[in-house]
């Protein structure tokens, strides 16, 4: 016998040396995993094992889980054992009694042989028991390998100990507490996950069978339900039936997870007495697996991210369009913390002299006027001189329309007011529904007129001096020659000059601005310097109505600015179209990322996907592959 003659403070270093592979330094997941289970109705066991070994968390991972068929996988392992050690043969056949394929129990097996005594080899019964969780397949696995004791014991044998494995699926489905006999920790399954992964407790062979048997596995809407398509996850599932108090005492999955870069995580969650249904809980069980997903994908690409070029990337884009004879033409800004990353021109600002475009060339930016407006409303806000909630015939009280007792400052803002013009009725009651306006904010420019006793461009200049925003101007107040000729391009592709403005009302889309300026901007107005009262901010950047946008999908509609949350990216700002012009700028609040794109050759302006192709494409790419952007979790 063995005798250690270690000293006993040598000893238990060398036994904080084992378990501290496993450390817990996986704070931030942690965190967003007892966010997402705190309302949950249930226990909730989760245990991950990151791709780097030292890399493990638990949340209430050291409870006792009932496992219910997620011990299939554990005796599939054990079975497999027993075959690299020559007891076993794959290619054995075991006879199958009608008298084995019990009643009651889920079984595919007795489904597709209802009557008829058979011979399965191991192979199949393996099969059988992990991929379709057959009951009784499992009973006579455990009958060959001298039952679930020996299966325990083997499983301790490899030192996974916090497990119990006593009953089988017949002793289960007697009595509703024998299931809680059968329990592991969420520690211990991702334990043994590890150890089998890692190709030492199989042989080769036997570990890929059993991998690809877990691929297989069937209830794909648990580990598998929330991760990206074509994910590979190989898993195994536990579900137990609901008592008469409507207690459901299991719905489970463990399994290992492949990651974009070809490595993987082990997870283990075990949802145990809940009080809600199996869909509620697995859909539990797909959002925990999501968080690990997105915490282990975005620290797998993280390193490609840094190594990863913008202007090698933003170039290649560009040379792209022009190899597809669909050349940008327009100037392209990307800045983070004040700090230019790419800043471009390409083209002409008169395309039909050919007269090259320069940094500070202005043009009409659309939509993002918006914001302007906005904030000029807030800033009468400020000085007590509109209340957002007050009817807009108490500012503009020669409206004759009767809606305007009823449409709210705030409605005006948020689109959500239903005017389609001063002599028509509503589209909708005010408040209940969302069509974006452009006559709303011609309202808003009236209302800050009649408050203020100023003029719209009167007051806009005075905001975009205090700005430091010396190219930026209402049209009436255009002092320079530097406004660029917009072009939109026609069904044989030729570019021709836009006639006319295209634009009723400068605060909905009529300013005319450089990229430079855009940027002071964002900086004036991310950095809190137009209002005094940062709750002002906030309201200007809240989500109140929801729209699918043409270009960008789902997003929500602050005042005159857009916020999207999507893929836990928070994405301010506005993109802009006018015949002859399209724009774009979108601020990252967590990293102070800045893309601004301005464009005086509107392409295929029937089709906005296309007309708004490079913006979509450079976002895509500064979001996705870039290290620019930072993701927030709520």
């Amino acid at each position: 016998m063995y005798k250690n003659n270690l000293p006993a403070g040598i000893l238990m270093l060398l036994l904080l040396g084992t378990t501290s592979v496993y450390a817990q330094i996986t704070n931030p997941l942690r965190g967003r995993i007892e966010d997402f289970i705190r309302s949950k109705n249930a226990t909730i066991g989760v245990a991950i094992g990151g791709p780097d070994d030292r890399d493990t968390l638990t949340v209430n991972g050291a409870g006792h889980y009932p496992m219910h068929s997620v011990y299939k996988f554990h005796l599939a392992v054990a079975i497999l054992d027993q075959v690299d050690k020559g007891k076993f043969k794959l290619d054995q056949k075991i006879l199958v009694k009608k008298t084995d394929l019990l009643p009651g129990n889920w079984s595919p097996l007795r489904d597709a042989y209802p009557e008829a005594e058979i011979t399965m080899t191991i192979k199949d019964l393996l099969s059988y028991a992990v991929s379709q969780s057959d009951n009784n397949a499992c009973d006579i696995l455990f009958r060959l390998i001298g039952g679930p004791k020996e299966v325990n014991k083997y499983i301790h044998s490899i030192a996974v100990r916090d497990v119990n494995i006593v009953a089988t699926e017949e002793e289960t489905a007697k009595s509703w507490d024998v299931q809680y006999t059968d329990w592991s920790t969420p520690f211990a399954a991702v334990l043994l996950l590890k150890k089998f992964n890692e190709k030492g407790i199989l042989s080769p062979k036997n570990h890929d069978l059993l991998w690809d048997l877990m691929v297989n596995s069937l209830n794909n809407n648990r580990i598998k339900g929330s991760l990206p398509a074509g994910t590979i996850v190989a898993h195994k599932t536990g579900t137990s039936g609901t008592n008469a108090q409507n207690i459901m005492a299991a719905t489970n999955d463990i399994g290992i997870v492949n990651l974009p870069d070809g490595k993987h995580f082990s997870i283990a969650v075990f949802v145990s007495d809940s009080k809600d249904n199996d869909s509620l809980n697995s859909r539990t069980i797909a959002g925990i697996t999501q968080l690990a997903w997105e915490y282990y994908a975005e620290k797998s690409l993280a390193l490609a991210r840094q190594k990863f070029d913008v202007s090698a990337g933003v170039d290649s884009l560009i040379n792209a369009g022009i190899k597809a004879k669909k050349p940008f033409n327009g100037t392209i800004l990307i800045s983070q913390n004040g700090k230019k990353i790419y800043s471009k021109v390409f083209g002409f600002s008169d395309i039909d002299k050919k007269i090259a475009l320069l940094p500070n060339d202005q043009y009409v930016i659309g939509s993002i006027s918006k914001q302007v407006t906005a904030v000029l409303v807030l800033q009468e806000v400020e000085k007590g001189h509109i209340v957002l909630q007050l009817p807009i015939h108490t500012y503009l009280p020669d409206l004759p329309a009767k809606w305007a007792d009823t449409v709210t400052v705030h409605q005006l803002l948020t689109h959500t007011h239903g005017i389609t013009a001063l002599d028509q009725p509503l589209a909708f009651r005010p408040g209940m529904d969302f069509q974006y306006s452009q006559i709303g904010y011609d309202l808003l420019a009236k209302i800050v007129e009649k408050t203020s006793k100023k003029s719209f461009a009167a007051l806009s200049a005075e905001l975009f001096e205090k700005c430091n925003m010396r190219s930026t101007f209402h049209p009436d107040l255009h002092k320079s020659k530097g406004l660029v000729k917009g072009y939109t391009e026609q069904p044989d592709g030729k570019p021709e000059l836009a006639t006319g403005s295209g634009v009723n009302y400068v605060a909905a889309g009529g300013f005319i601005s450089t990229p430079n300026d855009l940027l002071t901007w964002n900086t004036c107005l991310h950095g809190g310097k137009f209002f005094a009262d940062s709750n002002n901010y906030k309201l200007m950047t809240t989500g109140y109505a929801t729209s699918n946008h043409p270009v960008f999908g789902p997003v929500d509609y602050g005042y005159g600015i857009t916020t999207s949350n999507q893929d836990n990216i928070l994405q301010l700002g506005q993109s802009g179209y006018t015949p002859g012009y399209v724009s774009l700028d979108f601020y990252f609040p967590a990293s102070k990322t800045s893309v601004i794109i301005l464009s005086n050759l509107a392409r295929e302006p029937d089709n906005l996907t296309n007309t708004f192709l490079t913006e979509t494409q450079i976002l895509a790419m500064i979001k996705q592959q870039s290290n620019l952007i930072t993701k927030t979790y709520k």
